[in-house]
């Protein structure tokens, strides 16, 4: 067997790419609990309730937003998991089932369309949830001072929009929309 001195440099490749990737990610996440720090230091809330999973989220629905649309997001976003699990269970089983049968009306056929019944139940709460979370990311925005069009940002670049609210010298003038 030959001596290739170049075989070990796809791991090396990869140990760097993967210590740059996760090193990106800590550090986009000790930014985004920073800003969400201010944040709501800014809001008049300690900055703590900041970056408590669940509890952060509260408050804001809480600040910005009635706690009652906080209870449908979470209720959405719950019924969104249960169905995406049993319906993913139930296609999988019914295409394992139907690969055995050849008849229209095996069990595969009939479990695979209750699987895509509740994945379309699943797709409807997480739209439902989307809509809801969009609702609170205008309000947090507007709340800030910022036009409507910046809860896009809060909404898909989360992280760099939070720090922008975070960092900037925006003053929260509490609730903007009625409820």
């Amino acid at each position: 067997m030959a001596y290739n001195p170049f075989a070990g440099a796809g791991s090396a490749f990869l140990v760097i790419y993967y210590l740059t990737c996760y090193s990106i990610a800590i550090a986009a996440a000790v930014l985004s609990l920073l800003a969400s720090w201010k944040m709501f230091i800014k809001m008049g809330e300690p900055g703590w309730k900041g970056i408590i999973p669940f509890y952060n989220v509260y408050v804001m629905f809480q600040k910005v937003w009635t706690v009652k649309n906080f209870w449908k997001y979470i209720i959405s976003v719950c019924v969104f998991i249960l169905p995406y699990i049993i319906g993913l269970l139930l296609t999988i089983m019914g295409g394992v089932f139907m690969a055995q049968g050849d008849n229209l009306l095996t069990p595969g056929v009939v479990m695979l369309i209750i699987g895509i019944v509740f994945l379309l139940v699943a797709l409807a709460a997480a739209i439902y949830a989307l809509v809801v979370y969009f609702g609170l990311c205008k309000r947090l925005a507007l709340s800030f001072g910022k036009p409507a069009g910046f809860a896009w940002g809060l909404l898909f670049l989360s992280t760099i929009f939070l720090m922008i609210i975070g960092f900037d010298k925006s003053a929260f003038v509490g609730k903007q929309i009625p409820d």
